[in-house]
């Protein structure tokens, strides 16, 4: 026999190498890709939030303990406390660097990514990333329920900006010499970042994951053997009587006016649902910025010029327009088009 290893048992070496021998190979690789589709649904949620193309991938799998980060993470951090309310039971912490937060906010409040760096981050900069950070769990936490098959509700993220050795990070992971999780993750934001984000977790709570997502059953319990029972005394029974089936007739949707009384029937059960009818005088897009800086006086600028028809709109969908009147001291709307059904299709759109 042969005593050269091969590449694959050099590669499970090394994997188990890596990981303190406290995951194996195959863990690693399941709790690698439970990250990565968790953090691309993330990525197209902060995508939509910065107008700018962001990735998330390669997630590196190491195991490590809160001290080993405090000793190799000397420099603030963002850290998000992330915990699950339904779903599953723990926590988990998504760490940012300070630059890429800087960067990020930047962006969302009208800037051009290219912020002062050197400046501290103000209470309306961790409002902006704690509202993106939410956006972003959000997606995580509907990837998991597709994964898991269950409904996972997270809690509202937590987001300070701390040393890892602060004693927020040690309330949620105790620095009792147990190894955590790091999962490691390459973040492109489109020509501005090109960095990493942390998510870590308890090994105990890893291992929960990889176990149900893969789907290792305990074996029953064996029941003694039981006899089979003796059948009741009595007469036989009596053979099954033929049934009598034949095709259902229904009436055809291609007559003339079938189809139209369908449809008149089943509004007829909805006609006292009730709807909530608005009027939209215009709308406009602002920043977060602008938003923060308007005071009273302040002028907003409508999409529709003086004297335009107003939109009517009901549960959302633009049925109508019309001319804003008044009627006994309150504003009131005169229709002066009804949508067609096309049309309305095409405004939904």
């Amino acid at each position: 026999m042969s005593d050269m290893l091969s590449q694959q048992d050099i590669d499970a070496m090394l994997a188990q190498t890596a990981a303190g021998q406290s995951l194996s190979g195959p863990e690693i690789d399941t709790l690698g890709e439970i990250g990565n589709i968790s953090m691309g649904s993330a990525a197209t949620a902060l995508n939509t939030i910065l107008g700018r193309k962001v990735r998330i991938t390669t997630p590196e799998v190491t195991l490590t303990t809160m001290q080993e980060l405090v000793d190799s993470h000397q420099m603030p951090y963002l850290v998000v406390n992330v915990g699950y309310s339904e779903g599953f039971s723990g926590h988990n912490l998504f760490i940012l660097k300070l630059d890429d937060v800087k960067i990020m906010t930047d962006i969302m409040m009208g800037g051009d990514g290219q912020p002062d760096l050197e400046a501290e981050l103000s209470e309306l900069h961790i409002s902006a990333i704690s509202e993106a950070m939410n956006q972003m769990m959000g997606g995580m936490s509907t990837s998991m329920a597709e994964m898991f098959n269950r409904m996972v509700n997270i809690t509202p993220p937590v987001t300070n900006v701390v040393r890892l050795s602060d004693e927020q990070l040690q309330a949620v992971f105790p620095d009792d010499g147990n190894e955590l999780v790091n999962i490691s993750f390459k973040m492109e934001i489109e020509g501005l970042v090109d960095s990493r984000i942390m998510q870590l977790m308890p090994l105990a709570f890893s291992k929960s994951l990889v176990g149900e997502l893969v789907g290792v059953p305990e074996p029953p319990a064996k029941k003694p053997e039981e006899k089979p029972a003796p059948a009741p005394a009595g007469p036989a029974p009596q053979p099954a009587q033929a049934v009598n089936a034949r095709p259902i007739s229904l009436p055809s949707f291609d007559e003339p006016g079938a189809s139209q009384a369908i449809v008149e029937n089943s509004i007829d059960l909805i006609l006292d649902v009730p709807l909530l009818i608005t009027v939209e005088l215009g709308q406009c897009r602002k920043t977060i910025k602008e938003i923060m800086d308007i005071n009273v006086g302040s002028v907003i600028a409508l999409d529709k010029l003086a004297g335009e028809p107003v939109d009517v709109v009901a549960n959302g969908k633009a049925v109508a327009k019309g001319e804003v009147i008044v009627v006994d001291e309150n504003f009131g709307i005169r229709i002066t088009e009804v949508l067609s059904a096309g049309k309305r299709i095409r405004l939904a759109k």
